[in-house]
C-alpha cells in the first residue's frame, strides 16, 4: 500500500481515479446485525481481494424524535481493506505497484460516488490513526475527488485523521420541506438534531454554517409571524 501512496504525487486526480474495475466484477452484500447494518462491496485486482464497506452509525434517537426527522439522520462509517491472495487470508496492508494502486483507488471512489448519488443520507465518516500519514493522504485525495465530482450539495471535512462527507443539501431541502408544510417545530427539531450530531463529531465549518443559516431563517420567520 505504501508504494501506491508514494506514486500518487506523480499523477493528476483524473488520471488516478479514471480506471475502476467494471461494475459486473464488483459483488455487493448487505449484512444485518443485532445493532447495525452494513453494506459491503468486494472486488479483485491482481489476485488480491479488496473490501469496501459502509457501516450504519446513525445516531441514537429518543422517543421524542419525530418520525419524519429520523430518515434525515442516517450516518455511516466507511472502511477499506485489502486481503491476501489465498482464500480465507486475513485482510491486511500490502504493497502494490502504482498501476494496480490506481485501479484499486479508482474502484473505491467509483463505488462511493455511485452509492452517494443513489441514496439519501446525512453523514459518511472515516476515522484514521493520526500517525498513519500515508493513509491520511489517501483519504484526503478520495475526499477531494468526491467533493469535485458531487457538487455543492456536499461538504467534506478533514482534521487529524477524522474525515467526513456531509450531505448538507439533503438536510437543507428537508428543513425547507417542513417549513413549506407549516411544520416549523419539526424543522427546528431537524436543525437541532443535525447540529447536535455535527457537534458530537467536532465537525465545524461550512456544514455547520449552512444549517445555522437555515435556523436563522426559521427564527426570522417565527418573529414575523408573532
Amino acid at each position: 500500500m505504501k508504494l501506491i501512496l508514494e506514486n500518487w504525487r506523480k499523477f493528476q486526480l483524473n488520471e488516478i481515479f479514471g480506471s475502476p474495475v467494471p461494475s459486473h466484477e464488483i459483488i455487493q452484500q448487505n449484512r444485518s446485525g443485532l445493532s447495525d447494518d452494513e453494506i459491503i462491496w468486494k472486488f479483485k485486482v491482481d489476485d488480491y481481494d479488496y473490501e469496501v464497506s459502509l457501516l450504519d452509525e446513525s445516531p441514537y434517537v429518543s422517543d421524542k424524535t419525530r418520525p419524519d426527522v429520523i430518515p434525515y439522520l442516517e450516518s455511516y462509517e466507511f472502511s477499506f481493506k485489502v486481503g491476501g491472495r489465498g482464500i480465507g487470508d486475513p485482510y491486511k496492508a500490502t504493497n502494490l505497484g502504482f498501476r494496480s494502486g490506481m485501479k484499486v483507488m479508482s474502484t473505491v471512489v467509483s463505488i462511493l460516488e455511485k452509492w452517494i448519488n443513489k441514496n439519501d443520507f446525512f453523514l459518511i465518516e472515516v476515522n484514521v490513526d493520526p500517525n498513519q500519514t500515508a493513509r491520511i493522504k489517501m483519504y484526503n485525495r478520495i475526499l477531494k475527488t468526491l467533493q469535485k465530482n458531487l457538487g455543492s450539495d456536499y461538504e467534506t471535512t478533514a482534521q487529524d485523521g477524522d474525515f467526513a462527507i456531509i450531505n448538507i443539501g439533503f438536510i437543507e431541502r428537508g428543513i425547507d420541506k417542513f417549513v413549506q408544510k407549516g411544520e416549523d417545530r419539526t424543522a427546528r427539531q431537524l436543525v437541532s438534531a443535525v447540529l447536535g450530531h455535527l457537534g458530537s463529531k467536532s465537525i465545524e465549518g461550512r456544514s455547520e454554517e449552512r444549517v445555522l443559516n437555515k435556523f436563522k431563517d426559521l427564527e426570522a420567520k417565527r418573529g414575523i409571524n408573532e
